[in-house]
This record gives C-alpha cells, structure tokens and sequence, in this order.
C-alpha cells in the first residue's frame, strides 16, 4: 500500500478527527449548563424622575443554559439586595432581549403557594447586557408582597423603574436603557 500524500492526508485529518470533535464540543456546549456566578454594581433609576437613583447589588448564582434554537435561560439564585424577596431561589428565567422575560420567586407556605414576582428581564448572551424593569408596585412598596396571584402592579417606557448595571448616574442609564431598545431612543 502507498502512503498518502501530504494532499490528501490533510482532508483526511480535518474530516476525519478535527471536525467529529468541534462538533461534540459544540453540542455539549448547548446540552450542559455552565456554572453561572457574577456580581453587578447596578443602579435604579425611575425614568421620569432623574433625582431617583439607589445604588444596588445583582448577583447571579446558578447555572446558564445556551440554546441554538430558543431563548438562553438562567436557573438559579437571582438576589437583588434591595429587594430582601429576592433571596429565595428564582423560578427558571428565559433570557430574551427584546421582549424581556418575568422575574418570578416562589415559595410554599402552610397556606399554600405563594410568589413574588418584581418585573421583567431583558438580557443578551451570558447577561454581556441585561436590565430589570421593576413593577412599579414592587418598587412602591415597604413591605413584601408576597401573593397567590393578583396584581403586581404595570411597568412604563415614561415612568417606570429599572435597575441598570454598570452605569453611574441617571443619563448613563437611560442611554445604555435606550440602546438596549427598552425605551424609546433620542
């Protein structure tokens, strides 16, 4: 038998190895979640207020699932220290930049099934971006309320409340919140 040429060898290493193991890596890169630990300085902003603004703490702690085909999703703890409510463990979130997804806490009490849900968010590929629309009776609110269903409250593109990571002033926020396409733009 001849040995192959350089020529052809090269097809045959690329077709044969390389190309088998970029595809399994790519597959397994959409089948297994990733562990899933940051922490964002953020900020809230009321949109028609711009003397509004606490700072806060975001952090994500859980595992982010990839998906080629629909929405990445996060499930995990989600914990904003502003909203003590936060500290229980977040029902599974889509990550969807363009129409933002419930933020949504449930947990079982003697009385039943009781959830707390705060707004909505919108976010890239591994959170690169993202921004939480508060509702505003959750923003409003002193003490947590915690239901079995009912209303939370609505949220605006002119008033409403967002927590935004990464900027450090109101005109920050609302610009990175427009480029994001949450609020109408300039």
């Amino acid at each position: 038998m001849k040995a192959l040429s350089k020529q052809k060898r090269f097809p045959v290493v690329i077709f044969g190895w390389i190309l088998p193991i970029l595809l399994v890596l790519v597959l397994l890169l959409f089948l297994c979640p990733l562990p899933f630990r940051k922490e964002f300085k953020c900020i809230e902003i009321k949109l028609d207020d711009p003397s509004y603004q606490r700072e806060c703490t975001v952090r994500f702690d859980g595992k982010y699932r990839l998906n080629m085909f629909t929405d990445d999703s996060f499930e995990g703890k989600l914990q904003i220290d502003i909203y003590p409510e936060t500290s229980e463990e977040a029902t599974r979130i889509q990550i969807n930049k363009k129409h933002g997804n419930s933020l949504r806490w449930n947990r079982t009490t003697q009385s039943g099934n009781e959830v707390y849900d705060l707004g909505l968010l919108h976010g890239s590929g591994l959170l690169g971006r993202f921004a939480i629309c508060v509702l505003d009776k959750q923003a409003e609110s002193t003490a947590a309320e915690w239901k079995e269903g009912g209303n939370w409250g609505s949220w605006s593109t002119t008033s409403g409340y967002c927590i935004v990571p990464n900027c450090s002033n109101y005109e920050d926020a609302v610009r990175y919140l427009s480029k994001m396409g949450i609020i109408p733009g300039n």
